[in-house]
This record gives C-alpha cells, sequence and structure tokens, in this order.
C-alpha cells in the first residue's frame, strides 16, 4: 500500500471513468483505430472459424435447453475448440448472444472483444484513453489471433486491468480478480498478490467469490473431482503442442511427469522469492502485480499464443513509455507466433505494417513520442558497445540473405535481424535528434 501516491491514488467513480473515455479521446487516433479494425477485420478476422465462440455459444444453448454443456469425462472429445471445458459460470457472458443468429452473434461478440482491449488500455494507463496504443495492441500477432478464435483472453485482458486500476477498492478490485480466475483458473495465483500487498479483506472477498464462481460447474460434471480430471486430460492433451513451460520441460527431459513436477517445483521457488523479496526490499505493488501476472502465464499446462494477449497488463503496468514499449512488443509478437493461416512470406509483411502504424502514430503524437525516446536512449548505448554494431550488422546482413534465396525458409532469424537493424537505426536517430535539440 505504500505505493498509493506513486500509482496514481484512487481512481476516481467508475462513472467519471467512463465519461473519460469519451470526453478525452484522441478524434484522430480514433479513426485510425477503426481504419486498423476494418482492415484487419478483412484481412484476418473473418479467414478461419471462430473455434472457441462456436464452442461457447452451443455450450451456452445446451445450457439454456436444460443439459449439461461437458463432455462425459473420460471421452476423447475433452479438446479445447471441441469441447466446453470452462467453468460454467463462464457461460454468463455468453448467453445474452444465443438469443441472435449465430452469425450476427459472432460479429458482435467479435466487436464487443475489440471494445474490451480499448477499455482495457485506458484502464491501464495513467494518463487519458490513448487509441494509438489500442492499435498496437490490435496489430499485435497475439490479438490477431485472439481477435480469429474469439477466444476469452480480452475478457481476462479487461478484468485483470479493471482490478489493478482499482485495486484499492476492495469491492470492485477483488471482485474483477475473481471474475478472471473464474474464467481461466491459472490465474489463481494473482490471489497471492493481495497477500503480499497486504490487502486481506480484499484477498477473502475474492476467495469467497472465486468459490462461488466455480462451485456450480460440480453439479454440471457429477462433481468437482470429475471436473478436475476433465483439466487433466486437456492438458496432457495439449500442453504438448502448446507454448507452456511444460512442454518446454517435456522436450528437454521427455517425461511429462517430471516435467509437471519441476514446473509446480519452479512455482514454489518463485512464490517464495516473493516473499523474500516482498520482506526484503518491499518493491511497489506494481512490480509484484505485474511479475505475477506474468508467472501465472508461464506456469500455466495450457499455453496458446493468445493466451500473450494478457501480457499486455504487465507491459503497460511497468512501461514508462508505453507507446515506444508497445510498438516494440507488438513487432516481438510476430517473431514468437504467427497469426492463424499465415504463411512465413507473410511475416515481413506484418512487421511492416507494425512499424508503419508505429511511426505514423508517434508522429501524430510527438509529445508522447518524447516520452518513448528513453527506450531509444538505452537502445542507443547498447549499440555503442565495441563490436556490438558490426555483429547486428553481419546478422542481419546473412539473415536478409537467407530471406531472400530461401524463401524465408527460416523466417524467425531472418526476421529478428531485419528488427534489430531496426532498432540500430533508430538509436542513430535518436542521437541526431538529441542533437539537433
Amino acid at each position: 500500500m505504500g505505493d498509493r501516491l506513486e500509482e496514481g491514488g484512487d481512481a476516481g467513480t467508475f462513472s467519471d471513468f467512463i465519461l473519460s473515455l469519451v470526453s478525452k479521446s484522441s478524434f484522430l487516433e480514433g479513426s485510425i483505430f477503426a481504419m486498423a479494425v476494418m482492415v484487419l477485420w478483412w484481412m484476418f478476422y473473418t479467414k478461419i472459424p471462430a473455434v472457441e465462440f462456436r464452442t461457447f455459444y452451443t455450450a451456452a444453448n445446451t445450457l439454456l435447453s436444460g443439459k449439461s454443456p461437458y463432455p462425459t469425462p473420460g471421452t476423447g472429445v475433452v479438446r479445447g475448440g471441441h469441447a466446453f471445458v470452462y467453468p460454467i459460470t463462464t457461460l454468463a457472458y455468453f448467453i445474452p448472444f444465443t438469443t441472435l443468429p449465430y452469425n450476427v452473434a459472432l460479429d458482435l461478440f467479435r466487436v464487443a472483444e475489440i471494445g474490451l482491449i480499448l477499455v482495457s488500455v485506458k484502464l491501464l494507463l495513467k494518463n487519458e484513453a490513448n487509441f494509438a496504443v489500442g492499435v498496437l495492441i490490435l496489430v499485435s500477432s497475439f490479438a490477431i489471433t485472439a481477435l480469429q478464435v474469439l477466444s476469452v483472453e480480452p475478457i481476462l485482458l479487461f478484468f485483470i486491468a479493471l482490478s489493478w486500476r482499482y485495486r484499492n477498492s476492495v469491492f470492485i478490485g477483488s471482485i474483477s480478480l475473481a471474475l478472471a480466475i473464474g474464467v481461466k483458473l491459472f490465474l489463481l495465483p494473482l490471489l497471492l498478490w493481495y497477500l503480499l500487498s497486504k490487502r486481506y479483506r480484499a484477498f477473502s472477498i475474492s476467495v469467497f467469490a472465486v468459490i462461488i464462481l466455480i462451485a456450480p460447474t460440480g453439479f454440471f460434471v457429477s462433481s468437482l473431482t470429475a471436473y478436475y480430471h476433465i483439466l487433466r486430460r486437456l492438458s496432457g492433451y495439449e500442453s504438448a503442442s502448446g507454448l507452456s513451460l511444460v512442454s518446454l520441460l517435456d522436450i528437454l527431459v521427455h517425461s511429462e511427469t517430471v516435467a509437471f513436477w519441476l514446473t509446480a517445483s519452479l512455482a514454489l521457488v518463485f512464490t517464495l522469492s516473493l516473499v523474500y523479496v516482498k520482506k526484503k526490499i518491499d518493491p511497489p505493488d506494481r512490480y509484484l502485480f505485474a511479475a505475477i501476472v506474468l508467472w501465472s502465464l508461464i506456469e500455466s499446462p495450457i499455453v496458446w499464443s493468445h493466451y500473450f494477449l494478457i501480457s499486455v497488463a504487465v507491459v503497460l503496468i511497468l512501461s514508462q513509455s508505453p507507446l515506444g514499449t508497445m510498438s516494440l512488443y507488438a513487432i516481438g509478437s510476430w517473431v514468437l507466433a504467427q497469426p492463424d493461416q499465415i504463411t512465413p512470406s507473410f511475416i515481413p509483411w506484418g512487421v511492416a505494417m507494425v512499424m508503419a502504424l508505429a511511426a505514423l502514430l508517434m508522429y501524430l503524437d510527438r509529445g508522447r513520442f518524447r516520452e518513448s525516446l528513453e527506450l531509444a536512449r538505452t537502445l542507443r548505448r547498447v549499440a555503442k558497445r565495441p563490436g556490438v554494431s558490426s555483429v547486428f550488422f553481419v546478422v542481419a546482413i546473412v539473415g536478409l540473405a537467407i530471406g531472400v534465396f530461401d524463401s524465408f525458409a527460416i523466417p524467425s532469424f531472418a526476421f529478428v535481424s531485419i528488427m534489430i537493424s531496426a532498432l540500430i537505426a533508430i538509436g542513430f536517430y535518436v542521437k541526431r535528434y538529441e542533437a539537433a535539440r
């Protein structure tokens, strides 16, 4: 609680927040945001079936017909995108859409999730609503994939952002955190943040709310034990092909069981480390909150690329220059993972799209661009170290050669090289900019 003033203090009333979304928006940035949505909708969103939304829509209709939406425990259909495996209360977000035809409901839900991403940006930033950062989030591969399959990550991002913005409000903050956990159980470690920050009332309310949200699931799956076995089967099926820490360790040790216990051991070590750091150093709340959000994502047994959308919360909470940092975040997302049904040859076009938008938005808002210069100064200092520039230059030339003559058969290497070259160029530009000033 010691960083309340540093973090901006109380967030004001919720009605003030809603009014600020309308009254303090940049018309030009908002127009670019709208155009980006239209272009992305045409290029990406409608190219593949929205498998996640279809699962929720079908499950909500099944529940309304008086039947259990869950698969029979032990059957082979326990897979994401093929069966409903979330806590039953998650369907509350989808039941209103069942009153509409499927295609209409799908489009409206996508619009709602885009809106949630933009509202989350407003919640996480200290300044006014920032459409520019929203655009950069939308063009990240994580957001594109989430809006392709219509996953629940934008909902999670919203609840995480809400719990952070209203962390000093016992009711709003704790209920928001519980609602996030009630959608994806891998966020349970976030309860630890309330304990470490000595928000004991909020912790108690969150725990009680999580129990209320999860308990009804046992009624529809015969018992919570049966639901646990469904989740274990789902984890065993999907963790091997995902991006989780369990998957990485499984590749290294060739044993799913050993990988699971190693991950559990690392989770324990991480928790004890947080307790030690909090006791000895007492860092500001934002560092603890961001660390636990990120760790919850890493230690989840199932991680797909669209899960990383919630890492936007980590970036915006910690960043002092959100426009510059989010530019690098969006570019880096294309290195780590590409949207569904995108060939490697499209990757440079995706990067070019992100970089062009970032440059345009920085130009339109030169005030925030100056705030972003600190990040570029750091990059420049790194680039000026003896030998570093030469190494980067050689890597960039080799990477581009591979990309051109091998049809991007090794796209990641080529792409990283292009990005490094761009960062060096930014560093030299900043040097000239500072000299001119």
